[in-house]
């Protein structure tokens, strides 16, 4: 299935937007980032390595903050936020489209 201009320019934005977010953000156990979303819905996904502390969970929560108050205007009813933790080196199975990936010790 193609793609019409307005999808195209609709994961532009969400993927831009989201990694615009994350700028300042990012706490070292955090792995992973991604996003899925539909016409009118959005789920942000973040892997953690090692125990997810209240300060984590306080970043993610102004991440998903910042990330809904630009898209009140864009249709989207609900973005749902997932914070899941997956130690290194296991692999992440991660949904949607990747943001964010650090470094990994395991990487070649």
């Amino acid at each position: 299935m193609k793609e019409n201009s307005k999808e195209i320019e609709r994961r532009r934005s969400i993927l831009a937007y989201l990694h615009h977010c994350l700028i300042g953000e990012v706490p070292k156990k955090l792995r992973l980032v991604s996003v899925d979303w539909t016409q009118d819905t959005a789920c942000l996904h973040f892997y953690f390595d090692g125990e997810i502390e209240e300060r984590d969970h306080e970043t993610v929560d102004l991440v998903h903050t910042y990330f809904v108050a630009n898209f009140t205007e864009d249709n989207m009813r609900s973005c749902g936020l997932d914070i899941v933790r997956i130690d290194e080196p296991l692999p992440i199975p991660y949904e949607g489209e990747c943001v964010f990936a650090r470094k990994e010790k395991y990487d070649n």
